[in-house]
């Protein structure tokens, strides 16, 4: 098979399409052909080499795997070959203490597609027969490809560890991105409030279109203020995906009794915290990831009627990954990079 293959951590020259031994499905799992991919940020950083956890190489990135299943493995029940499937990109071990209180995707030995294991940047990948999630026939592919990554964190993260409610309010720094753009839609759906920020009049006009109900420059001087001119005391969360870049702006942000919401260090991994702030205005900070596969199953109904539907704003062949992974570094992506083997 075709597959994308990391060779060497740095720049993107490490990556190379290579001819590559197709694999086999081991117990439990199932063989996906794809039919599309993505890039995403923990793409970039796998490739650069990600802090403090080493990658074997040659290795083949990709948290997103959507495509129709091949082959099963010994031991699969409940899926089956020919059917369309999208999987959720983390696994777990079935045995910690984590798994057997059901949270799978906070598994101590946890898995990820494209990180710890090979992912989808390929023509065929596997994945654990119970991440599996059927898809329907109506969903388009590269859509699809928004779901397992940008979209389950976004609905983990607003459903699952954030819990809002219709009418609170939620700020996002970064409104038009793969998980930005479907973020404000879920958050439409869920009946919240939704301020965020785009870096352009053609990014704000989209995020608007999408459901948010304020778009604001990143770089506004008076960009606290015209919140606050919406939710005087401040926002019930923030998810903040940059990181030190954004943290003492996404803090002063929250609302008395509010939450933070961490998913994300692209712009940096550390940041000044104030304990006394904290305490003193009873607030949450809180970090995640993507999410559980029920989740996912979640989101992929939302999509299925409608209700969400994920902007894609690349699609590029799996040749051209590089491009993508450009796109996200210079920070000029617009919805979703799909890749289409």
């Amino acid at each position: 098979m075709k597959a994308l293959v990391l060779s060497a951590h740095g720049d993107t020259s490490g990556l190379e399409l290579r001819e590559v031994p197709t694999p086999r499905p081991a117990a439990h799992e199932v063989l996906v052909r794809l039919e599309a991919s993505g890039v995403n940020h923990m793409d970039v950083l796998v490739r650069r080499g990600y802090p403090g956890i080493p990658v074997t190489l040659p290795h083949i990135l990709g948290g997103d795997v959507v495509g129709t299943i091949t082959e099963v493995g010994a031991g699969v029940t409940g899926r089956r070959v020919g059917e369309r499937v999208v999987a959720a990109p983390v696994s777990g071990c079935g045995a910690c203490e984590l798994c057997r209180e059901g949270r799978r995707s906070l598994c101590l030995s946890w898995q990820y597609l494209g990180f710890h294991r090979p992912g989808g940047h390929a023509e065929f990948c596997c994945v654990p027969a119970e991440d599996a999630v059927p898809l329907p026939a109506h969903v388009d592919a590269a859509a699809a490809a928004a779901l397992p990554v940008a979209g389950l964190t976004a609905f983990h993260a607003i459903h699952g560890v954030g819990a809002l409610k219709r009418g609170q309010t939620l700020f996002l720094w970064g409104g038009t991105g793969a998980m930005g753009s479907m973020t404000v839609q879920i958050a439409r759906a869920a009946g919240l409030r939704t301020f965020v920020t785009a870096s352009s009049e053609s990014r704000r006009a989209l995020a608007l279109e999408l459901g948010a109900e304020l778009a604001l420059d990143p770089k506004d001087p008076e960009l606290d203020a015209k919140v606050r001119a919406k939710s005087p005391n401040g926002v019930d969360a923030v998810l903040d995906f940059i990181g030190a870049e954004t943290f003492a702006k996404s803090f002063n942000l929250v609302k008395k009794g509010g939450q933070l919401l961490l998913c994300g260090m692209i712009g940096g991994r550390e940041a000044p915290f104030s304990i006394h702030q904290a305490y003193l205005r009873h607030l949450s900070v809180k970090g995640l990831y993507l999410g559980s596969r029920e989740e996912l199953e979640a989101l992929v109904a939302l999509v299925a009627k409608g209700e969400v539907k994920p902007h894609v704003g690349a699609r590029l062949p799996l040749a051209r990954a590089a491009d993508g992974h450009h796109l996200l570094e210079r920070r000029e992506s617009v919805g979703k990079i799909a890749l289409l083997p």
